[in-house]
């Protein structure tokens, strides 16, 4: 008898994602066809992920305020965040450099960038600009500070929304007189979308078919392959990121590595297949609530908060390709640029969350404008770039979210862990 579950099973996605890539090579003319329900399918998950954040965020910020000990778990929150992106942000400038000085990237594959690069009306390689037009920090709160919230969202941007959300979540706590029905209303409402989400996830190994067939069949794999070579380094510092959020997560709760990589990987693998964080959101809360035994609200606050201002993936990859355009570049950096590189690429992780990936490029000009390299002339460079690295990047979005969350939760003294719980 068929159970619906098997759709969401890990081995039922890799299978899909396998028949995708087959089809779009050996299909090219047909499954252009299922392109539509790709785009349909990410579209709906957009449409209620919107609403999810907004309703989440304005609740559990309420509940915040009015228990002045989970405010105090914002601060240790923020700060923890701070200091794993800054982390993975020098584990990517480092890895950015040694790819140069280790002689990973060879001269083909310099030439290969080089023949990727806009050049200018003399065929040479485009002028490098030694003055910033703005500052990261101004270019970073004018994305979260926003006249018209709905226009930014129509952008792409959701920082705004977040933004607004928190605003509405502290104040509505603020308020004296009494707000319970009201953040009992939110809880309700982001419940509700909650089960929409779960509905809709049933329809992914199609989309993800649709979706990855379409990638091979319009890109092929020579592009893929010449690219992948100068990510290499990107891609093993990756890899030891996630297994180090793996380590941590079973030395702290005492569990083997392979009985923590088992539960958390239908989340990563969503995240890894879908390339979005937020598709993976609604199997990521649930493998936090029924095989860690965090409590809801917690959920609710932290979760969030870490898939927003957490993404350690992101940051790493931005770091990274920063260092590899100034070498191809030959820009010098001295420390002064690298710290700036490490700020800028955490700011970049915080502007471009949500955002479609078309949009995170436009907004790249964040951690290139300390370089002075103009966005237009390594746009398309980004785009390949981005293709290529954005499923395992999404992945450790998603790892560095639950890694955070249970740790936080492990050692909050407000949450009792559950003695039946599997750990």
């Amino acid at each position: 008898m068929f159970k619906k579950e098997w759709l969401l099973n890990p081995w039922t996605l890799i299978c899909a994602l396998l028949i995708g890539i087959f089809s779009g090579f050996f299909f090219k003319n047909q499954i252009v066809y299922l392109e539509p329900f790709g785009n349909l399918f990410l579209a709906s998950i957009s449409m209620c992920i919107l609403p999810l954040i907004f309703f989440s965020m304005v609740s559990s910020f309420a509940k915040a305020v009015k228990n002045r000990d989970e405010a105090k778990f914002l601060i240790r929150f923020l700060a923890v965040a701070a200091i794993a992106i800054l982390f993975t942000a020098f584990l990517g400038v480092l890895a950015g450099f040694s790819s140069n000085f280790f002689g990973i990237i060879s001269e083909e594959s310099k030439a290969f960038v080089g023949n990727i690069l806009v050049m200018d009306e003399g065929g040479s390689a485009p002028s490098v600009s030694n003055n910033a037009v703005t500052s990261p920090i101004m270019n970073f709160i004018q994305q979260i500070i926003a006249p018209n919230i709905i226009q930014k969202i129509v952008e792409g941007n959701y920082l705004p929304l977040l933004f607004f959300s928190c605003l509405l979540g502290l104040s509505l706590g603020s308020v004296k007189r009494s707000t319970e029905g009201t953040i009992k209303s939110f809880d309700d409402l982001y419940y509700a979308v909650v089960t929409i989400i779960a509905g809709l996830m049933y329809f992914l190994p199609f989309a993800l078919i649709a979706i990855f067939g379409n990638f091979v069949a319009e890109h092929g794999f020579s592009v893929i392959a010449n690219v992948t070579k100068m990510l290499a380094l990107l891609f093993i510092v990756a890899i030891a990121v996630f297994l180090l959020h793996i380590y941590l997560i079973a030395r702290v709760y005492k569990r083997s590595f392979f009985h923590v990589l088992n539960v958390v990987k239908q989340p990563v693998l969503i995240g890894f297949m879908t390339s979005s964080s937020l598709a993976a959101f609604p199997s990521l809360t649930k493998v936090l609530d029924e095989e860690f035994r965090i409590p809801k609200d917690y959920i609710e606050l932290a979760t969030p908060l870490s898939l927003f201002l957490n993404q350690q993936g992101t940051t790493l990859m931005v770091s990274f390709i920063a260092i590899l355009l100034a070498t191809l570049f030959k820009i010098p950096l001295s420390f002064e640029l690298v710290v700036v590189i490490m700020f800028s690429s955490m700011l970049f992780s915080i502007a471009t969350a949500g955002t479609p990936f078309i949009a995170v490029i436009a907004l790249f000009a964040i951690p290139l404008t300390p370089l002075g390299i103009p966005l237009d002339s390594v746009f398309v460079f980004l785009i390949i770039i981005f293709l290529i690295a954005d499923p395992l990047i999404t992945a450790i979005n998603v790892s560095s979210s639950i890694t955070i969350t249970t740790l936080l939760n492990k050692y909050d003294r407000l949450v009792s862990v559950d003695k039946n719980a599997i750990f």
